[in-house]
């Protein structure tokens, strides 16, 4: 159950700072305006239930990203629940105004934060009672003043009284660092698995300029995607490669992509040799679709010549992102995950031990039956191996170890031969 909250407001009035002071973020922070681009999703510091997005400005962005900034933010308003309308104190002109009779449209319920109280060199320009918003707030987000009360009533917002999306029982998440050059294709490439423009996509040069989080739910299992600014400098190179050296413990995979526009650069193998190295490289080639037959081979041969003592032992997809379908993408990684890489928590073996002890306790007519309280993972290889505690462990027959042995294949999507179960008496 979510309650999501959207930060609107003109540029500069600081969304993104009210964004990573309430989600201990450290996303971007400029001057410049237009900075923040795509929309980006964090969890409450105190409460995982309660979603924060940030947004760019709906009026007052550059030119190039305008539109699609536009696009971006009227869909966080869309699925959100609250908005948190950012105004300055001392400069609230007809750009707010306008934002302002715009979320109004949405029926949202609607939180006035009047930032920036600290600069007491200037003076309220306006009588903010005349918006009659019900809940107004007189921050300085920069200097910590006024904060505790927004935290206070985002922590006291009534999660009954909301809608949200029905909670799924996540297995496990899959989380992937996405590389590549400026203007590869990489945020168009994650726009096209998860079917929505999640992400401001152009052809100008660093149009991503922090990380970005999206995911989307595949047979459980939560794909996480970590869309990155990109790197096309050679000053940049060590810093790139340090990031990458960094991280890289965060990430089950890493995909790098390619703009098959161009030609295979030097450094383009020094980083895919880097990541190789790794064991956790997926190797993408995009915009096929620029490139007639002839090309695609003479292409491909020279990939194998430059990758020749490693093009056997990494995955290769050759796609357009802008027009191909990449779910197989996603199953791949799906597969490669439960084949090599899955770990199962602790938690989640004792709630599926918890709802079997229910389901078998319903079926079975034994006088006398095992009390199973308590798993434990001995081993997160495959096969996983899972010690169960419990009172009456004699009494647990072929059959009962047969039904909790489907019961926990069926729902942590393993094959038969990946579990194994020992039982000790408690």
């Amino acid at each position: 159950m979510k309650i999501k909250i959207s930060l609107i407001g003109k540029s500069k009035v600081g969304k993104t700072f009210l964004f990573n002071r309430l989600t201990s973020s450290k996303s971007i922070i400029s001057n410049i305006k237009g900075t923040t681009r795509d929309r980006e999703y964090k969890n409450f510091i105190y409460k995982e239930n309660i979603i924060i997005i940030d947004t760019g400005s709906l009026i007052d962005n550059p030119r190039e990203f305008n539109e699609n900034i536009y696009k971006q933010t009227k869909m966080a308003i869309l699925e959100s629940n609250i908005i948190f309308f950012i105004v300055e104190f001392f400069n609230f002109n007809k750009i707010d105004f306008e934002i302002f009779n715009y979320i109004k449209k949405f029926n949202k319920e609607i939180i006035l934060i009047i930032n920036k109280i600290d600069l007491k060199k200037y003076k309220e320009n306006y009588n903010f009672n005349s918006l009659n918003i019900l809940y107004t707030y007189y921050v300085s987000v920069k200097k910590n003043i006024g904060m505790k009360n927004i935290f206070k009533y985002i922590i006291n917002l009534d999660v009954k009284k909301k809608t949200f999306n029905k909670s799924i029982n996540i297995i496990n998440d899959i989380n992937m660092l996405i590389l590549g050059k400026f203007n590869s294709g990489k945020s168009t490439f994650i726009n096209k698995i998860l079917k929505n423009d999640r992400l401001v996509v152009s052809n100008c040069k660093g149009t991503t300029l922090n990380n970005i989080d999206t995911y989307l739910i595949y047979k459980n299992y939560k794909f996480i995607f970590t869309d990155t600014f990109g790197v096309d400098d050679i000053e940049h190179k060590k810093k790139y490669n340090n990031y990458i050296l960094n991280i890289h413990k965060k990430y089950d995979f890493i995909i790098y992509i390619i703009d098959m526009n161009n030609i295979l650069s030097n450094k383009d193998i020094f980083f895919i040799q880097k990541i190789y190295k790794l064991d956790k490289l997926i190797l993408i080639f995009n915009k096929i679709d620029c490139l007639d037959k002839f090309c695609i081979l003479n292409y491909k041969k020279e990939i194998s010549n430059k990758l020749y003592y490693i093009i056997n032992n990494i995955r290769i997809f050759y796609i357009s992102a802008l027009h191909n379908n990449v779910d197989f993408i996603v199953k791949y990684i799906y597969k490669l995950f439960i084949k090599y890489k899955i770990k199962i928590k602790t938690k989640t073996i004792n709630t599926l031990l918890q709802k079997s002890n229910l389901l078998f306790n319903i079926y079975s007519k034994k006088e006398i039956k095992p009390k199973l309280k308590y798993a434990y993972i001995l081993s997160n290889k495959k096969p996983f191996k899972i010690i169960i505690y419990g009172k009456n462990i004699n009494y647990i027959n072929i059959n009962h170890k047969k039904f909790l042995k489907n019961f926990f294949i069926k729902n942590l999507n393993l094959k038969n031969n990946f579990i194994e179960f020992y039982f000790k008496e408690y």
